[in-house]
């Protein structure tokens, strides 16, 4: 019953975001036609450029994931990990669930290609947390840019709280995890509760069971703390490779927008996008960064072709890529092999 009251309250939230974002489109109807009208101007090179961009995040992201894999001795083809990439940011996007979604799906396509249920979790939560903190300390430095200057009001720094709630609770969960038996023994009570909360009955033998592996993998990546940096670095790069991709969105259209304008709309749109909980973000992320950018002087029907270009390029291709992918990887065996013994990165 809770269950089923907490889903019709997602749905419900989801649609009052897109009548919302419906009834801003058609206040500013005149402005959106024009914008649209703007991206049939394009230039082929610079979108190009951008599809390129959005190709580096993939890559990125494929080489997080990549670190620890090698560290733990397996052996894992690039392709099967960039289309790991790319079905998971889409899954992420189209089922919001403050990153549940995508560590969900991390961890099966990973087990399903042969690596145990415990590592598989524990990749994709050190994953999640690489990208946390990459996240947390761009949104502090843009918070803090924007503070100084006076960019934006206090209403409009609220975006930034959702995403510096979620690093914290993995910060906690990191924490907490450090204390073996004291995690285990908070897992297992958690569990009983959950389970006598939904009238459910099972033995704590599989929570054991994840849990020792997903310590035994934990064991090796303490030896190579460098691997850790290392996917932070790569989390950088692929938040650069996005912002980048706004930029070069703009470029194509023949409009130069400042860097740091550009950078700064796209860390508080993403941020907004955390607030808003729904499908594809909802429009939230166009409704912010144009609003963001037209406050920032430049043409509102621009600022909404760009920000629309940009979407089309990093999100709603590598969806419809994603889509074909997921087809592909349904049949595929298992192409994650175990090495003997882990190897050092």
């Amino acid at each position: 019953m809770a269950r089923s009251w907490n889903r019709s309250l997602r749905w419900a939230f989801s649609a009052t975001v897109f009548a919302v974002v419906g009834w801003v489109a058609w206040s500013n109807r005149r402005v959106l036609v024009d914008g649209v009208g703007l991206i049939g101007h394009a230039h082929a090179g610079w979108l190009v450029a951008a599809v390129g961009a959005v190709a580096l995040l993939y890559l990125c992201r494929s080489l997080v994931y990549r670190v620890p894999l090698r560290l733990l001795g397996y052996t894992v083809p690039w392709t099967f990990l960039w289309e790991v990439a790319v079905i998971a940011s889409a899954v992420q996007q189209l089922v919001p669930s403050s990153g549940a979604s995508s560590y969900a799906f991390l961890t099966f396509a990973l087990n399903r290609r042969g690596v145990s249920s415990g590592q598989a979790s524990l990749i994709a939560l050190i994953d999640t947390l690489s990208y946390a903190f990459a996240a947390a300390t761009l949104a502090v430095i843009s918070l803090a840019y924007i503070a100084l200057t006076g960019t934006l009001d206090v209403k409009a720094l609220i975006a930034f709280a959702p995403g510096a709630v979620l690093a914290a609770v993995a910060v906690w969960v990191y924490g907490r995890q450090r204390d073996k038996e004291g995690f285990i023994r908070l897992v297992l009570r958690l569990k009983k509760r959950v389970s006598s909360w939904l009238g459910a009955t099972g033995s704590d033998a599989p929570v054991r069971e994840f849990l020792e592996e997903y310590y035994r993998g934990k064991a090796v990546l303490l030896r190579h703390r460098r691997a850790f940096a290392k996917m932070i670095a790569l989390q950088y790069l692929a938040v650069c490779a996005d912002a980048g991709a706004v930029y070069l969105s703009f470029l194509a259209l023949g409009l130069h927008p400042g860097l740091l304008v550009v950078f700064l709309g796209f860390i508080l749109s993403m941020a907004a996008g955390t607030v808003v909980s729904a499908p594809a973000g909802g429009g939230s992320f166009e409704v912010v960064m144009s609003a963001y950018l037209a406050r920032q002087g430049m043409d509102t029907a621009q600022a909404v072709a760009g920000t629309l270009l940009f979407r089309l390029v990093s999100f709603w291709i590598p969806v419809a890529v994603s889509g074909v992918l997921m087809l592909n990887f349904r049949r595929r065996k298992k192409e994650i092999r175990r090495e003997a013994k882990p190897r050092a990165v």
